[in-house]
């Protein structure tokens, strides 16, 4: 299936006077055509494999355009919720809050391999221990089309890594002047080195040199693979898909009553200790911003899902989930109040405005939390924030109902 044989065209010529290859020369004109350019990228597996498809020329047969993210995300699995806290001595405390199917992060194949499938294509997973059969593995995936390639964001960006690397998908297009174009959804299009590839690839323990290829005939309507997504989604929203024996209520829909129980809690557990005001309070807030706002294109994945329920016929229920993005998004922000300078100011470092946000300027913002985040607001956020995850917790159990009706 192909769209627009006038960019097909422009395509070949330039290819003619480059001398590069089809995707290559694609996705150098996709990168200068401002008309054409994708809709903002909001995650990392979505945007890679987006455009995986887009620059196999697979397009929706509803529309005769590119599948959207939205999709995706809802034939991936969707949404669900996990909540987990790490206290280590020396350390600041962490709040970890995933919003999509589990697991968020790109540990597993699952999200991309199931989005994939329920198009109607066919995947094949490389993986590898050595960095010679790594090589070989990716270039004989780029020889039917451009590859998903698992990678240490940080080794890819040349970051340090904070906490471990950080496991992210890319999409390579093409290899040429020992390099390989390289698509991240956050930071464009890059030229990487192919041993800074390498060593991205290589920092991955359990997705060690991971490369996901695409190949087949998508389905011809791609609707009838909707019913089963969504039960994959009420599956991970009812804490079916747990990752870790003895952390059952971290997941699904009962980690929001979790995290609503450890607020309220008294002693060690509880929030006023964990996050007590001050620097530790900051710090929880801080990665909740960035786990709901930052990473999930906004409201917890919720305004995206409500995309792909619009896009299956379900636009009642995609008024509940463009609410509920809302109140995910409401919650964010409470946790990280404009209203708080100090917080204001972390807000506008996250989003880059003022340039990266490396470990030195967080250090610098979070040092300064003991005398300058007043400790009245820290007081009256653990009873909000509670009541708050007590009334998102219910509404998003309703929403699992009438999701459930839905496909019944």
């Amino acid at each position: 299936m192909t769209a627009d044989s006038d960019f097909k065209r422009r395509v070949r010529e330039r290819m003619a006077r480059t001398g590069e290859r089809y995707t290559a020369a694609r996705a150098a004109l996709l990168g200068t055509l401002g008309a054409r350019t994708p809709p903002r990228a909001r995650h990392d597996q979505t945007f890679a494999l987006s455009r995986a498809l887009a620059a196999m020329e697979i397009v929706d047969p509803r529309t005769d355009a590119p599948y959207s993210e939205a999709w995706l995300l809802g034939l991936g699995g969707g949404i669900s919720a996990q909540v987990n806290t790490f206290v280590y001595e020396g350390a600041d405390p962490t709040l970890y809050v995933g919003t999509r199917c589990n697991p968020q992060y790109a540990y597993t194949a699952d999200f991309v391999v199931r989005a994939a499938e329920a198009l109607g294509l066919q995947t094949r997973t490389f993986e590898t221990g050595g960095a010679k059969t790594a090589r070989s593995q990716l270039q004989q995936a780029l020889q039917t089309g451009p590859a998903l390639v698992w990678v240490g964001r940080e080794a890819l960006l040349g970051v340090p890594e904070r906490g471990g690397a950080t496991p992210w998908v890319v999409l390579v297009d093409d290899a040429h002047d020992g390099g390989f174009h390289v698509r991240d959804c956050m930071a464009g299009t890059l030229e990487v080195p192919e041993e800074q590839l390498l060593a991205a690839r290589g920092r991955l323990r359990k997705a060690k040199h991971r490369v996901v290829a695409l190949h087949g005939t998508p389905r011809s309507d791609p609707r009838k693979a909707v019913p089963a997504a969504v039960r994959t989604c009420l599956d991970d929203l009812a804490g079916k898909r747990v990752l870790m024996a003895g952390y059952e209520r971290n997941f699904g829909l009962i980690a929001l009553d979790r995290w609503r129980d450890d607020v309220r809690a008294s002693g060690k557990r509880g929030w006023r200790a964990r996050f007590a005001p001050g620097r530790p309070l900051m710090a929880g807030c801080r990665f909740a911003y960035l786990w709901i706002e930052r990473v999930t294109g906004g409201g917890g994945f919720r305004p995206l899902y409500a995309d792909f329920l619009q896009e299956a016929g379900h636009e009642q229920l995609a008024a509940t989930y463009r609410e509920l993005g809302s109140a995910w998004t409401a919650l964010a922000d409470r946790m990280c109040d404009p209203g708080v300078p100090l917080l204001a100011e972390l807000r506008r470092a996250m989003t880059g405005a003022q340039g990266p946000l490396t470990p030195a300027v967080a250090e610098g913002l979070l040092a300064r939390a003991d005398a300058e985040l007043p400790p009245e607001w820290a007081e009256a956020l653990y009873d909000d924030l509670a009541d708050r995850l007590q009334d998102l917790a219910q509404r998003e159990r309703q929403a699992a109902e009438r999701l459930q009706a839905a496909v019944s």
